[in-house]
């Protein structure tokens, strides 16, 4: 079962602190590197404000540079910190601006991966993972998994230059071989033999995490419609925090008919027929461990 996130869409407007209003224009030294701005980012959709923005907004002070980072896991896009910089590194709710040699890369924000912004310019996520900080690179808040770095959304992320930049330091890891990674990925809770069923008063899902690596999980279960060439997260949406006590944990979740009803008969009265076709209806499930230093 393939596993989604449907995102709410929302925008915001502001302004864009440039330098000339507050801080310096250019970056203080060559190298990678990320910054913190203190402009404002105005929307969350890509565009003329997004791009002026990363390109004028000011730097206010430098929160990564090459000495910071111990490794960049290029397949994932994943920046592993030392450990010295591990310890006062933290990208959320930050704006942020990359930058290589002086030259501005892209920018965006620091967001939590359960955030449910739909942004769409490039965001971080701060993991950690074993004691180390590690911030996960994306153009755009998408939970798919992944990178596909084939995808022309990479191309500010993922570019030549900054896989060369990396390359030289030795310190690109393609794919990243460390013990601490290895083993997180194969121990992370997984969710298996997801069902769903009808009763007469709703539809129940039933599913089990599996996986040796216990802790505490973030869950969102989550039921969508898809009519025609429309589709909507309308239902109710369960979030919680699990800590399975064994490597199998059964879950089961419910979502009423009546609930169901009123949301999908309040979206489809504004739609023609041609969108509005009778729904079926898809169950997803999120699984989001909690890393911790062991």
């Amino acid at each position: 079962m393939k596993h989604h996130w449907v995102l709410l869409v929302c925008a915001i407007t502001g302004s864009v602190t440039t330098a000339a209003e507050g801080g310096p224009s250019k970056p203080t030294d060559g190298g990678f590197a990320i910054y913190a701005c203190s402009a404002r980012l105005p929307q969350y959709d890509r565009g003329p404000e997004w791009e002026m923005f990363y390109q004028r907004g000011a730097l206010t002070r430098r929160l990564v540079a090459d000495e910071d980072i111990d490794a960049y896991d290029w397949d994932n896009q994943a920046i592993i910190l030392t450990e010295a910089a591990s310890g006062r590194v933290n990208l959320k709710a930050q704006s942020f601006i990359a930058t290589l040699d002086g030259r501005r890369l892209y920018g965006g924000r620091g967001i939590s991966r359960m955030s449910q912004m739909a942004v769409r310019y490039p965001v971080i996520y701060t993991d950690s993972v074993e004691g180390r900080t590690v911030l996960l690179v994306r153009p755009l808040h998408d939970l798919a998994g992944r990178p596909d770095l084939r995808d022309k959304a990479w191309e500010l992320i993922a570019s030549p230059e900054v896989m060369a930049h990396f390359k030289k330091l030795g310190k690109l890891r393609r794919p990243w071989s460390g013990g601490s990674f290895i083993r997180m990925q194969k121990s992370a809770c997984r969710i298996r033999g997801l069902r769903v069923a009808q009763t007469e008063s709703a539809i129940e899902a039933e599913y089990d995490i599996e996986g040796t690596r216990l802790g505490e999980y973030q869950v969102r279960e989550e039921i969508c419609w898809i009519g025609g060439k429309v589709r909507g997260s309308l239902g109710p949406v369960h979030e919680t925090r699990v800590t399975p006590s064994s490597q199998r944990v059964h879950r089961k979740v419910a979502f009423p008919f009546h609930a169901l009803a009123r949301a999908y008969d309040g979206f489809a009265a504004g739609l023609t027929a041609d969108w509005a076709k009778a729904p079926s209806w898809r169950v997803s499930v999120l699984l989001l461990p909690e890393w911790s230093k062991d």
